[in-house]
């Protein structure tokens, strides 16, 4: 299993690839709501609905979010003692509530969601 820094290095990559998208994204994270094992909580889940959906709006494959510290490794997945893989996805949304937290911590920014930005209305061809 990767050790807690291993894990780190992933989360803060992904959150270089969630930065690309939305510089605010953490934002829009529900820290008590947060499980990565699960599709709707998980990071992904939270800003995209979906963990799949995610995964298809970073243009990332199944090993890029694991890569992104989405989700645990497969060697980590394949563990079969229940607590210890629990322990592995606790030790990777400890990660991500650190780098979230450190965010938080130093954001002056006023929140401007990312999952519900707002576009500018087309109004090409329409009478005035």
């Amino acid at each position: 299993m990767p050790k807690a820094s291993g894990a780190m290095k992933r989360v803060r990559r992904g959150a270089a690839v969630l930065d690309q998208q939305c510089a605010n994204w953490y934002m829009d994270i529900d820290l008590d709501e947060l499980q990565l094992k699960y599709r709707e909580t998980c990071i992904l889940g939270q800003l995209y609905k979906r963990y799949h959906l995610g995964l298809s709006k970073l243009q990332l494959s199944g090993r890029g979010g694991i890569s992104c510290g989405f989700v645990i490794t497969g060697t980590e997945r394949r563990i079969k003692n229940a607590n210890k893989k629990l322990a592995a996805w606790h030790r990777l949304e400890n990660c991500w509530r650190i780098v979230i937290q450190e965010r938080l911590a130093s954001s002056a920014q006023s929140h401007q969601p990312c999952a519900k930005k707002t576009f500018p209305k087309n109004t090409a061809g329409v009478a005035a």
